[in-house]
C-alpha cells in the first residue's frame, strides 16, 4: 500500500511573514542588543519565516532608513508620533495628527503598510500603534520603570523616565498594550510579576524571553594595551558602564567611592561612562575629580575590552527590568557588585555581591 503521509519541507509549507518595529536597533543600548539577538535567531534558525522591519518617517527627524545587512527595512510615510498617538510639538504635524485621529476608526495599520492580515507584527520598543491591526501582534515590554518611579520637576530632571508628561503617556501606552496585544513578552520574572501586578492580569499571560550576551565576544582576547592608551585608562579601576540617568543611582556610587581611604583611591580610580552634568557636579562636590575618569560614546566593539581591564564592576541602579551590564561584566570575568532590588537578584544569582543601593 502506498504511503500517503506527507512530509512537509520549508518549500511546501506556507511561509510565515514577521514584521518587526525596531527604531533603536542601530543605537548602542540594551534594547538594541536584545533586538539584534532575537532577529538574528529568527532569520538564521527558522527557514519557514520571512522577517523584515519597518520604521516611520517621523522617527528621529528625517533620518534615512536604517541599513543592516541581515534585515530588509521599509519606510512608512507617516510620523511615528501620529501612528502611536504621541504628543506632538505643534505645526503641521499636530494638524496631521488631528486629522489622522478623526479617520483612524475607518482605516487599519495594514492599509498604511501594505502588510497582510495573516502576518505577525512584533513591536520591540514597549509600544503598540494606536490603530487597528489585522494580524497577530506581540509587544516586548521590557519593564514599567516610568510607572514605578516618582516624577522629578523638569528643571532638575535629566532622565526622561522621570518626566511627568512622559509617565502619563507611558501609562496610556501600557494600558493600550494590555487591551490590544495578542502576546506580551518581557525579559525577566521580576518584570513579568511587576507588569501583571500593575495591569491586574495573570502572570501566565506574559511570556519571558531573557536578555543574554555572546560569551565568546566578552571572553576573547583584545589588545588591551592599545585600548588602555586610546581611552586614557588607569592601571586599576572600578567601572560603571551604562547611562547616567537619575534612576541609575550613579551619584550614590560616587559618594560611596569618596568614602574610601585616599590610599585606595590612589590605587583604584573610578571610571564612569556617559556622564551628564549632575554626575560631574557630584564628583566635584565630593572632592574626587582627580580620581574619576569619564568615557564618552564607547563603540560596541571596544566595550568588552574596557570591562576586561576593570578590577571591579558596580551596578547601583534602583530599578531595572533586567540589567544587561551585569552579564556583560560577568562575561568579561570581572567581579560584580550590584543592587539587591528589582530584577538584580534574578539576573546576578549568587555570582555577585548584592547591596542596598542606598
Amino acid at each position: 500500500m502506498k504511503n500517503r503521509a506527507t512530509i512537509l519541507t520549508a518549500d511546501s509549507r506556507q511561509r510565515k511573514r514577521v514584521h518587526v518595529y525596531v527604531p533603536l536597533i542601530d543605537v548602542h543600548c540594551g534594547f538594541s542588543t536584545y533586538e539584534r539577538a532575537i532577529i538574528s535567531r529568527l532569520t538564521s534558525k527558522y527557514d519557514d519565516i520571512d522577517v523584515d522591519a519597518f520604521q516611520f518617517s517621523g522617527f528621529r527627524g528625517n533620518a534615512p532608513v536604517i541599513q543592516l545587512p541581515y534585515l530588509k527595512f521599509k519606510r512608512i510615510n507617516l510620523s511615528a508620533d501620529v501612528i502611536f498617538n504621541h504628543r506632538t510639538s505643534g505645526g503641521l504635524l499636530k494638524i496631521v495628527h488631528f486629522i489622522f485621529r478623526l479617520i483612524c476608526p475607518f482605516i487599519s495599520f495594514n492599509i498604511l503598510t501594505g502588510y497582510g492580515s495573516d502576518d505577525v507584527y512584533v513591536f520591540f520598543e514597549n509600544v503598540l500603534p494606536d490603530i487597528k491591526i489585522k494580524g497577530k501582534t506581540a509587544v516586548i515590554l521590557h519593564d514599567i520603570t516610568p510607572l514605578r518611579l516618582k516624577p522629578v520637576p523638569s528643571r532638575l530632571n535629566q532622565d526622561i523616565y522621570l518626566n511627568e508628561d512622559f509617565i502619563k503617556m507611558y501609562a496610556k501606552i501600557v494600558s493600550n498594550i494590555k487591551k490590544r496585544a495578542d502576546k506580551i513578552i518581557t525579559v525577566s520574572d521580576f518584570s513579568r510579576k511587576d507588569i501583571a501586578d500593575y495591569l491586574h492580569m495573570e502572570e501566565n499571560k506574559i511570556d519571558i524571553v531573557y536578555n543574554a550576551i555572546d560569551p565568546d565576544n566578552y571572553s576573547r582576547k583584545y589588545d588591551l594595551a592599545s585600548m588602555r592608551k586610546k581611552y586614557g585608562l588607569p592601571e586599576k579601576y572600578v567601572l560603571y558602564f551604562g547611562a547616567c540617568h537619575m534612576r541609575k543611582n550613579v551619584e550614590e556610587l560616587i559618594r560611596a567611592y569618596a568614602l574610601l581611604p585616599e590610599i585606595l583611591r590612589r590605587e583604584y580610580k573610578l571610571v564612569i561612562t556617559n556622564p551628564i552634568d549632575n554626575i560631574i557636579f557630584c564628583v566635584n562636590q565630593n572632592g574626587v575629580s582627580k580620581d574619576v575618569v569619564y568615557l564618552y560614546r564607547v563603540p560596541e566593539e571596544d566595550k568588552p575590552g574596557i570591562y576586561q581591564m576593570a578590577s571591579l564592576f558596580v551596578w547601583p541602579s534602583v530599578y531595572e527590568g533586567f540589567g544587561l551590564p551585569i552579564l556583560e561584566a560577568m562575561g568579561a570575568g570581572v567581579p560584580v557588585i550590584c543592587s539587591n532590588v528589582t530584577s538584580h537578584p534574578e539576573v546576578a544569582g549568587d555570582a555577585a555581591i548584592l547591596v542596598d543601593p542606598h
